[in-house]
């Protein structure tokens, strides 16, 4: 068998990528390319690196704001970069395609295909074109909303900003509270469709050579203890139980959408909907950035090559092939976002039962998303995810129930389990698979 890797490096070695960035989230992409043989530089303004905790393993550091293109193009000048990557931010991917413009280093995706995803409302008009429906909007201004309406900045990601208003006084609030998050100050109200009416759809495609590959899609359960958790992501099932709905009755849509409509030749696209009723596709927002999820981590285990490898590519000027190995069919996965909740009065201090968790084969992901001394909010806190990927359906649901009864985090003033954890059935309405009976199945982990 060919080692792709061992071919990558040998072109590869001593060339240098800049990421943008250096969260825990670019961690994964640290280690991947210094893998693929790349002498990574990540950079942002964080002097305090448990922040930035991508700097403790790249090849070389700077403190330098992402944002700071002049300052970077000097950097990168004087460092002789070869390619410039972001890591899970729309803003850094803007600040990406200024910098490659800078330095005429390529970029999978340029200023006019980026604002076309950028303003929620303009993606949604792109796509009616198409003949594929958005969900319902709502003026801000409009007397007569339905609550409840999700209100959200029309330019944000990652449920920042975004917020559910059940009666007036949260829709005023929530408006003042969206605007002032949104860097164009505009903001977008729409209908919210309840988890019991619609499942959050997520359907990727990569692009290469002009090329779409349909890469999958994944089904989102929601954090829905309460409310004020209703945006909250609690964990991504892959495949979608509606793939085979997608496909055949959208997929062509959205390849000529991808094509005409933005015109992409090379990347990665994450387009966002809501199946409805088990059958009506309502699109909301797009992206051309790393999903939190990680999804290329699983993609690589389906695939012969993820989007993440496909970026890197387009960065640093390589050929992209064409031969993609079928999709493994029976390959499932569940990416886990586990939270707690404490005070805001409370600090982190330690993590309990996750050293198993890490080592478990089939957990291809870890991601650590708080550190000590962390302090809480008095909402619901994600402190880590983990990417479980088997063809075993029952071995997915054993390591979930482990996490689930071993998993405690201790503060400085308590110890807390597990916070809405994710159930057995709500595995099932994904993924259909045998029943974990007793603690002894899950003690073999």
């Amino acid at each position: 068998m060919i080692d792709k890797y061992k071919l990558f490096k040998d072109t590869m070695t001593k060339k240098k990528l800049l990421i943008l960035g250096a969260t825990v989230n670019e961690v994964d992409v640290v280690n991947y390319a210094q893998r693929l043989g790349l002498y990574v530089i990540v950079t942002d303004s964080h002097t305090d690196w448990k922040l930035s905790p991508a700097k403790h393993i790249a090849n070389e550091v700077w403190n330098i704001s992402w944002s700071d293109i002049d300052t970077l193009q000097s950097y990168c000048m004087a460092a002789n970069v070869d390619g410039i990557i972001a890591g899970f931010s729309e803003f850094r991917v803007d600040s990406m395609i200024k910098l490659c413009a800078r330095l005429n280093k390529p970029c999978y995706i340029n200023e006019k295909q980026l604002a076309i995803t950028r303003d929620k409302s303009a993606f949604k008009k792109l796509c009616a074109s198409y003949n594929i429906e958005g969900i319902k909007e709502y003026s801000p201004e409009s007397k007569t909303v339905p609550f409840p309406v999700i209100v959200k900045p029309v330019d944000r990601a990652g449920s920042i900003g975004i917020n559910v208003a059940y009666n007036t006084e949260q829709f005023q609030h929530h408006i003042e509270n969206a605007l002032a998050l949104s860097p164009s100050k505009q903001i977008i109200i729409e209908e919210f469709i309840e988890q019991a009416h619609g499942v959050k759809f997520d359907c990727m495609y990569e692009i290469h050579n002009g090329k779409i590959e349909y890469i999958g899609s994944c089904d989102t359960v929601m954090l829905n203890n309460e409310k004020g958790c209703e945006v909250l992501q609690k964990a991504w099932i892959w495949p979608s139980r509606f793939n085979d709905l997608f496909i055949n009755e959208y997929d062509a849509k959205f390849r000529k959408m991808i094509s005409e409509g933005i015109g992409m030749k090379n990347g990665y696209c994450d387009i966002s909907c809501f199946i409805v009723d088990n059958k009506k596709l309502l699109v909301f927002e797009a992206g051309f950035r790393l999903t939190g999820g990680h999804s290329f981590d699983y993609q690589r285990k389906v695939y012969e090559r993820d989007y993440l490898e496909t970026i890197i590519r387009c960065a640093m000027g390589m050929e992209i092939s064409d031969n993609v190995k079928p999709a493994a069919k029976m390959l499932k996965s569940i990416v886990y976002g586990v939270y707690v909740k404490c005070s805001s009065e409370e600090q982190f201090v330690a993590i309990e039962g996750i050293e198993a968790i890490k080592k478990n084969q089939d957990v291809i992901t870890f991601v650590p998303l708080i550190y000590e001394g962390f302090k809480f909010s008095n909402k619901p806190t994600r402190i880590f995810m983990c990417n479980i990927c088997s063809n075993d359906v029952i071995q997915i649901k054993k390591i979930v129930k482990f996490i689930n009864e071993t998993v405690f985090v201790t503060t400085n003033k308590s110890r807390y389990c597990v916070y809405c954890a994710l159930t057995e059935d709500e595995i099932d309405t994904c993924l259909k698979g045998e029943k974990v009976n007793s603690k002894s199945d899950i003690q073999s982990l």
